[in-house]
C-alpha cells in the first residue's frame, strides 16, 4: 500500500513539472536550469523518504527480534 501511494506521488511530480515546463512562457534556458532545480529536489525528497521508510524497517525488525527473544526466553 504504502509504496503505491509513494509511486503514485512519485510520478504525479513528474507529471507535474513536465506539465509546468510545457505551459511555462520561460526560454528553454531557464526551463532547463527550473528542471535541474526540481529534479535535485525530487531527488532529495526521494532519498529522505527511502531514508525514513529504511530506520522504520530496521526499528520494525529490532522489536519482531526482542519480542521473538522474549517469547523463546518465557518458553523455556
Amino acid at each position: 500500500m504504502f509504496k503505491k501511494i509513494l509511486k503514485a506521488g512519485f510520478w504525479g511530480a513528474i507529471l507535474g513539472a513536465i506539465a509546468g515546463l510545457f505551459l511555462a512562457p520561460k526560454s528553454g534556458k531557464e526551463n532547463r536550469e527550473d528542471l535541474k532545480r526540481k529534479v535535485g529536489e525530487m531527488k532529495d525528497k526521494a532519498m529522505a523518504a527511502t531514508e525514513t521508510v529504511e530506520h522504520k524497517a530496521e526499528e520494525t525488525v529490532h522489536e519482531i527480534k526482542s519480542e521473538w527473544n522474549q517469547d523463546k526466553n518465557k518458553q523455556k
